[in-house]
């Protein structure tokens, strides 16, 4: 069985290096055909910097500088606000800065606003390994 997706938000994964245009413009002109909303979502690096024992844990040598933080968050609003400007006027579009790793980011955001589709670009064999991939991501999505 098929999923609906026609009037629910589309997820966008975005990785703000400057090569996202096309996907924002594949994306804006799908949501248009749908009536859908765009979702734009880039993911932060998490500040959790090891693990132990299935624990997440702060690494205590990095700390926790929020003023680094609070400049990296700015300037990922500042970038997805210039890609914001590229997208039609008539389309709703909301957008995320989420610090998680990509594929928790992007379904995080997806179960929030009850998307009925994830997009995201794969340029390498390395993003290939952090993003989402398969026919489970359209069978997580309905439910």
């Amino acid at each position: 069985m098929v999923p609906q997706i026609k009037g629910r938000p589309i997820d966008v994964g975005l990785l703000l290096d400057g090569e996202d245009e096309y996907l924002l413009q594949t994306a804006a002109s799908l949501a248009l055909q749908l009536h859908s909303t765009l979702e734009l979502v880039h993911s932060i690096k998490p500040h959790f910097s090891y693990f132990g024992a299935g624990d997440f844990h702060f690494n205590p040598c990095l700390g926790y500088d929020r003023v680094l933080n609070e400049i990296e968050e700015l300037e990922c609003q500042d970038r997805l606000a210039d890609l914001c400007k590229k997208i039609p006027k008539e389309l709703r579009t909301g957008f995320h800065i989420v610090r998680d790793f990509p594929p928790e980011a992007l379904l995080s955001v997806a179960k929030k606003v009850h998307a009925g589709l994830i997009v995201c670009g794969i340029r390498s064999a390395e993003d290939r390994k952090n993003l989402l991939s398969g026919m489970s991501t359209a069978v997580s999505l309905t439910t």
